[in-house]
């Protein structure tokens, strides 16, 4: 009777560790899929902030070029601006 208590004892006691080892792994993989998510969503605000921020600077340099606020270089200056933030925001491994 001893002999089978010792032998259910170190089965379960292996079979805990193993459980453990299992939930840990699990625990890990899941907080690291979080926080790839979370990154991923943040890079998306990003581009899409930087996108919006290329448009209205294109948008101002139409309209100060069309009210002659700006000089030719001011103008092309800000519409270069635009369109390497738009360029920018737009590219997936930035």
């Amino acid at each position: 009777m001893q002999i089978c208590a010792k032998k259910s004892a170190h089965t379960a006691a292996t079979v805990q560790t193993q459980m453990h080892s299992e939930y840990s792994y699990y625990t890990n993989t899941s907080a690291r899929a979080r926080q790839a998510r979370k990154k991923s969503l943040t890079d998306k605000h990003i581009r899409a902030a930087l996108t919006a921020i290329g448009f209205a600077l294109l948008i101002a340099a139409a309209s100060a070029d069309n009210a002659e606020l700006l000089g030719g270089r001011a103008t092309l200056f800000v519409a270069a601006v635009g369109v390497l933030a738009m360029w920018t925001g737009t590219a997936r491994n930035a």
